[in-house]
């Protein structure tokens, strides 16, 4: 066989690759490329190889899936179809990669799945390295990494939509690792497991409603282990922490604003004000001429003047 042959294939000879990392197509996708191709046939041909066996002779989709399942929908009797030789396990996992990656965004689980597969047949686990075997970046690498050691019914959520991928990311950067360091005894009591467990109800119940709100829980642990003095130590904020995890129906707003919000307000405005003293030092030393030197002198003393009207106000 020549190592790109040319033919007619019928669409039932041939099968889907399940190495094929891209498992969810949009029926409004499939639809238009529907249309196309009962208006002028499929001009690009899809690409498979012979599969091995006795019989009679079966392909296997290694580019083209969807033109295929168009094709199929159409009732169409032949596709044209190009045979390349049959690519090895390794091969044909990293020929998914370089094919549909630079066509398609993939969804995370299905690309993650696919990404495990690569790790599992290369022997490759570092990112830089898969980097160059895959065509994903390191940060999309490591993400998916992570991905592949979350549960599976966990997984699953994340393949059919339910609770996004970034989520668990923010859950294990804001909650769970920060428990395991500052507030080590309260993580050992409930463990990984079930704090996973609580916070993703909470999200399917939508008492979580926004991924970005874990980032509010961080601070609550943080301020907790600095009031106990050490890790091991109680503070008063744990039963509010205990309450994230037990009490389904606690939000992290009402936590956070009844609890931190304004010790972390306060924080960061006073880096802001250390920040803005720099900003002027900075700018006086740019300064050139006189006027631009008045400029920003006058935009400091109409500061000032505010700040001191707001201080008489409020310190009486």
């Amino acid at each position: 066989m020549e190592p790109h042959d040319l033919k007619a294939l019928s669409p039932d000879e041939i099968e889907r690759n399940k190495e094929n990392p891209r498992l969810h197509f949009p029926r409004e996708e499939l639809e238009q490329l529907s249309e196309s191709i009962a208006r002028v046939g499929i001009l690009v041909p899809v690409s498979v190889y012979e599969k091995s066996g006795k019989g009679k002779k079966r392909y296997v989709l290694v580019d083209g899936e969807r033109r295929w399942i168009c094709a199929k929908e159409l009732g169409l009797k032949k596709i044209p179809a190009i045979i390349i030789p049959k690519p090895d396990k390794k091969e044909n996992i990293l020929t998914m990669f370089h094919i549909h990656l630079v066509r398609d965004a993939w969804d995370d689980m299905p690309t993650a799945w696919a990404l495990q597969k690569v790790v599992d047949r290369t022997g490759v686990n570092e990112a830089e390295e898969l980097r160059e075997l895959t065509g994903l970046s390191v940060p999309q690498i490591r993400r998916m990494l992570f991905a592949t050691r979350l549960p599976v019914e966990y997984q699953n959520l994340i393949d059919t939509g339910k609770v996004p991928l970034n989520f668990f990311f923010e859950l294990q950067a804001n909650v769970i690792d920060p428990l395991a360091k500052y507030r080590p005894a309260i993580f050992r009591k409930y463990g990984e497991r079930r704090i996973l467990k609580a916070f993703v109800r909470k999200k399917l119940n939508n008492i979580i409603s926004d991924t970005v709100d874990l980032r509010q829980v961080r601070p609550i642990i943080k301020v907790a282990s600095e009031e106990a003095k050490s890790p091991e130590a109680k503070s008063d904020l744990d039963s509010e922490i205990v309450g994230l995890i037990e009490k389904p129906k606690q939000t992290i707003q009402a936590t956070y604003e009844n609890t931190v919000e304004m010790i972390v307000e306060a924080e960061k405005f006073g880096r802001q004000c250390a920040q803005l003293v720099k900003r002027f030092d900075r700018l006086m030393r740019k300064t050139k001429e006189e006027d631009e030197k008045k400029l920003v002198l006058n935009s400091v003393e109409n500061l000032v003047s505010s700040l001191e009207k707001r201080l008489a106000r409020f310190t009486g």
